[in-house]
């Protein structure tokens, strides 16, 4: 049994790949199915605007690099990819997980959003049946240890979410007190981005494709006002800045929509496809910034995330440690299973033989059963069990043997 995990993410990768790379929920049925057709036992998905990355398992080790470079090649029509796709196996790839869900491997690291990422990928993939026994523990383990990490260390205390990091440099740029500013998608960004605009004074105006939604939001937040979402070009030439974050396959705001504007404006693109055209940046009254564009913000409060997270390296280490030994003795859990399974169906054969030669009482053809079954399981079980008690720093080499010992 073999973990993996694979895919691109924003160390190697900038936003014109992701985008073009990036999982709806449509499609991750789909690529699962394909990666289990392939030999992938589990799948779990996890797509996020600065990542695309699968966790997978299976019985045997027979996939090269240039078979994970090719399935996203050719499932997201992309060529050239292989500079951009990393892979990792076993305690590797299990390390990484436990990082990722801790907030180590994030462009803001320690923001909070990716622990609801990793939780909601691990449900979706559990709902549909592609997450079984390994995956499901190594989230679960992943997941509780950065849930304790965050509890330890209060590192949500210094924010740095990316709506957060947002607003705070569109303080930069001008006071948003009595700004008008839009919301285009009120998903969790957009909410909070609506949270971090309520503390500035600003008038707050919302817009998202579903009314009930919006009407939702009005209520849950008092202070904001609601635009048509058919009506947000008629509002722009109102809005002083504009924070997008829907979900989108499209452009939601154009360059033409903007050429007959004379003031300026301030446009914050956080959504992964874009919702706002590059174009709009040449426009000289507007400025427009995506989320690579911002990643910098915040340095001091990013270092001391850092310095925080880093004091709890040793420990994710030893959990990812813990849980690759745990898997590894799973392996043998199976070969027991299955030996249990041949040893009851040579007992019923050896039974059905003795009875039919001999001639019992039901007492007596009871205690022999036991006796029969208990002895074959104890020839069979004995040198397994004493193995997993005791397997040595070779275990993988020693479980191939065992493995080839106990083949059908």
């Amino acid at each position: 049994m073999f973990f993996y995990s694979f895919g691109l993410n924003h160390h190697k990768t900038d936003i014109n790949i992701r985008e073009k790379v990036h999982f709806k929920d449509s499609n991750i049925i789909e690529a699962s199915e394909i990666l289990e057709n392939h030999g992938f036992e589990e799948v779990v998905i996890l797509s996020t605007c600065n990542r695309s990355e699968i966790f997978a398992v299976a019985d045997e080790d027979v996939f090269s690099d240039d078979f994970f470079v090719e399935f996203f090649e050719k499932f997201f029509s992309v060529e050239k990819l292989s500079s951009f796709i990393f892979v990792k196996k076993d305690l590797d790839a299990i390390n990484h997980l436990f990082s990722l869900t801790s907030g180590l491997d994030s462009l803001i690291v320690g923001e909070d959003q990716i622990l609801g990422q990793v939780s909601d990928a691990y449900q979706t993939s559990l709902s549909l049946g592609f997450c079984k026994k390994i995956l499901s523990e190594a989230f679960k383990r992943s997941i509780n240890l950065s849930k304790k990490i965050k509890s330890d260390s209060n590192i949500s205390h210094i924010p740095l979410s990316l709506p957060y990091i947002a607003v705070k440099k569109a303080q930069e740029f001008s006071t948003l007190s009595n700004k008008n500013i839009l919301v285009i998608g009120i998903g969790n960004i957009g909410k909070l981005c609506i949270e971090n605009l309520l503390e500035t004074g600003a008038n707050i105006f919302i817009s998202n494709w579903k009314m009930e939604n919006s009407i939702k939001i009005q209520r849950d937040y008092g202070n904001v006002n609601i635009i048509p979402y058919e009506k947000i070009v008629e509002s722009l030439s109102k809005m002083d800045f504009i924070f997008s974050a829907t979900s989108s396959p499209h452009l939601i705001l154009k360059k033409e929509q903007f050429l007959n504007i004379k003031d300026k404006k301030y446009i914050f693109d956080l959504a992964l496809p874009r919702d706002c055209d590059p174009e709009i940046s040449k426009i000289s009254n507007i400025k427009l910034m995506d989320i690579d564009s911002i990643k910098d913000i915040s340095k001091k409060n990013l270092d001391k995330r850092s310095k925080i997270l880093s004091s709890y390296r040793y420990e994710i280490d030893e959990k990812s440690r813990e849980f690759f030994t745990w898997m590894k003795e799973v392996k043998i859990d199976y070969i027991l299973k299955d030996l249990n399974e041949r040893c009851d169906d040579l007992a019923d054969k050896t039974m059905d033989y003795i009875f039919r030669k001999t001639d019992m009482t039901a007492s007596q053809k009871k205690k022999v059963d036991k006796a029969v079954r208990n002895a074959i399981k104890k020839i069979a079980r004995d040198p397994v069990l004493n193995f997993k008690e005791d397997h040595g720093k070779d275990f993988d080499k020693s479980l191939k043997i065992l493995m080839k010992v106990y083949k059908k």
